[in-house]
């Protein structure tokens, strides 16, 4: 009899967890739009600057177009190349500029360690994934990670869009 109630307190803790995560998710959501994501912002040599949380803006579920998972090891201007592409189809489809989950700009840098435990959130609260796939990107572990994040949490594949830069 302990165990069961043992079992029943770990599961209701763990439920309560789980959405006391979602909320603080939710609470961290940001987006960034086209408009906004230059093109140095995809070179890793630009290192985390705090000030470019401010590119972002808050935002809801569903209300990001696409979260981006990329290598920063790849190649900056093929992968914004693809991004601009993207953009410009989005645009000429959807009447309105395409908006984006991207780590750099939408993690806030002076708490990195608390947004990333949100990760599964920015995920599941984008439209699509899209891949910015070039020679290093099976090659990261934390792209890995989100691909594994992504599947774990989504059971729709048409919801992954797949981009090559510089293959």
């Amino acid at each position: 009899m302990d165990e069961d109630i043992s079992h029943q307190v770990s599961v209701e803790e763990s439920r309560k967890s789980q959405s006391e995560m979602t909320t603080r998710g939710q609470d961290k959501l940001r987006r960034i739009r086209f408009s906004n994501l230059r093109p140095e912002l995809l070179d890793r040599s630009l290192g985390k600057d705090p000030a470019m949380y401010d590119l972002s803006e808050p935002c809801g579920p569903g209300e990001i177009d696409y979260f981006i998972s990329h290598s920063w090891k790849d190649d900056a201007a093929l992968k914004y190349a693809q991004l601009e592409s993207l953009a410009k189809r989005f645009q000429e489809a959807n009447g309105r500029e395409c908006t984006f989950w991207f780590d750099k700009v939408c993690i806030n840098q002076r708490d990195i360690s608390e947004d990333l435990k949100c990760l599964p959130i920015f995920v599941m609260a984008c439209d699509r994934l899209l891949i910015l796939y070039g020679s290093t990107y099976l090659t990261r572990l934390w792209c890995i990670w989100e691909l594994y994040v992504f599947f774990a949490t989504s059971v729709d594949s048409h919801r992954v869009q797949r981009s090559r830069s510089g293959l």
